[in-house]
């Protein structure tokens, strides 16, 4: 018996996707291109391409205390209003109507004793490859959206542990 496959044929979609995205590496790299993200067609997209999916996204929360050294023209009450209530919106959004897993963690500002100065630096390194390890078995793609090279590592694990 033989099966017939039409040539534009769609591949059959995975059992589920994983999708994680390291906000900041991924976001900075896309707005060095002018590019911004529309978070409802994006997922629209992924779920259109891949079929079930599950997003995780992860990003910094700033602090009080960086807002008022890079803006001392402000106040407390400007970084509550603005940057909070900001932030605080997206990630409702983003978990309420888009059914993200929204991680979040305080943003710390580090000295890079090569340049001298002051950067600000948020990691989700650990945090992105345990998720990522954790629903391994329940997911048969993944789908990472960052600018970070650390993950080589991780990327060529699910490259082997799926490899059929």
């Amino acid at each position: 018996m033989t099966t017939e496959v039409k040539a534009n044929a769609r591949p059959p979609l995975p059992k589920k996707v994983l999708v994680l995205i390291d906000y900041s590496n991924w976001h900075y790299a896309l707005r060095a291109r002018g590019w911004e993200v529309d978070w409802l067609r994006f997922r629209e997209y992924c779920v259109s391409a891949f079929g079930r999916c599950r997003f995780y996204f992860y990003d910094g929360t700033p602090s009080l205390r960086h807002y008022l050294e890079a803006n001392p023209d402000r106040t407390s009450a400007d970084f509550a209003s603005t940057v909070v209530a900001g932030k605080k919106r997206f990630f409702l959004r983003l978990r309420d109507e888009l059914r993200f897993v929204v991680r979040t963690k305080p943003v710390h500002r580090v000295y890079d004793h090569t340049t001298g100065l002051i950067r600000t630096k948020c990691n989700f390194d650990v945090e992105i490859t345990i998720d990522a390890l954790e629903n391994l078995p329940e997911y048969g793609t993944l789908v990472l959206c960052s600018g970070d090279g650390d993950f080589v590592p991780l990327l060529k694990y699910f490259k082997g542990r799926f490899r059929r």
